[in-house]
């Protein structure tokens, strides 16, 4: 059903465009193309580069592509996009920066400063989709969480893996799921993470579509944390960034995005660390009176066609929009 109603409202598209101008923040992630190694592919967060092109030429067929400050502070009357990248994966700098600088399009690339620092941090997400894709070996796990010999043959034993790690780090925290990772990689040869290096962030920083800013140090869920660790991820983030001579901006990426990641502090916390706009991922519009330090943005999703993402990008918030009214 969800194809059929995307090929509806994609075609339902160009009116709405033309009916009433809009500014839209987008978020991605990664990026692949044929051939290019990645050992911790996702299909939900990878946008292959092909889908990217098309997307670009679409938005720019009806809006400027414009940085996050135009966006954010003019008071154009006709459509406007900002790209954002969230994380500091290298493929964002080998696939899709070449991309978007031959298309001329501004983008604010948001950076987790500690598996860029050090390359064999493994985030947990990045751990889950690893072991999804492992089809042999063995695993003897003896964590708070998880105990147990682990067949990685059996799908089920890979996917028990897979869901511990993603309810320790998103609810008891990075600390428990780090345990669980470094158990892992004790025993089964896990590659280096693919994040960029400080060096190779250097070397492009200054791609003239390019603005670097952070997206915490460790990626927590803000939630889980005290006001001073919260303020702690905010500033270790930037200054890490300044330290490898990146020039900074002050804006923000807030991990994971949504509500359910932050808590009463976190925007306080930005806004009192001068942080001139922070970003979730709350599906809507933004609008004059929108809160700077909860700026809504789309978050791509690697497995959307065209048609998905036509009707995403200019239908899903008005439907939200709806959803909240009928609330």
């Amino acid at each position: 059903m969800k194809p059929l109603i995307n090929k509806v409202l994609a075609g339902l598209a160009p009116i709405a465009i033309s009916v009433r101008k809009r500014k839209l923040v987008l978020c991605y992630h990664r990026f692949s193309e044929a051939g290019y190694d990645d050992p911790f592919f996702n299909p939900v967060s990878t946008m292959p580069l092909a889908e990217l092109r098309k997307q670009l030429k679409w938005l720019l067929s009806f809006a400027d592509i414009v940085d996050l400050e135009t966006l954010l502070n003019s008071d154009s009357s006709d459509w406007q996009v900002a790209i954002t990248i969230d994380d500091g994966y290298k493929d964002v700098a080998d696939l899709a920066l070449p991309v978007f600088e031959s298309m001329n399009t501004p983008v604010t690339w948001f950076i987790a400063t500690r598996p860029v620092e050090d390359a064999s941090w493994i985030p947990w997400w990045d751990m889950a989709a690893w072991i999804q894709r492992q089809t042999s070996g063995q695993l003897t796990l003896n964590t708070d969480d998880l105990t147990g010999s682990f067949e990685l043959a059996e799908a089920s034993s890979r996917q028990q893996i897979a869901a511990t790690l993603r309810k320790l780090a998103l609810f008891n925290g990075i600390d428990a799921a780090e345990q669980l990772v470094s158990s892992i990689s004790s025993q089964l040869e896990v590659p280096d993470n693919a994040f960029i290096r400080p060096a190779d962030l250097l070397a492009i920083k200054s791609s003239p579509i390019l603005t670097l800013a952070p997206h915490t140090h460790q990626h927590p869920n803000l939630a889980l944390l005290s006001k001073s660790e919260q303020e702690n991820e905010f500033n270790v983030s930037y200054q890490k960034l300044e330290e490898w001579g990146l020039n900074p901006a002050k804006w923000l990426a807030y991990p994971f995005g949504k509500e359910w990641a932050r808590s009463m502090d976190t925007h306080e916390t930005a806004s009192a660390l001068g942080y001139k706009g922070a970003f979730t991922t709350n599906i809507d519009f933004v609008e004059a009176d929108t809160n700077p330090h909860t700026v809504p943005r789309i978050s791509v999703d690697g497995r959307w066609n065209m048609a998905a993402f036509q009707a995403r990008t200019v239908f899903a918030p008005i439907q939200q929009r709806v959803k909240a009214a009928l609330r």
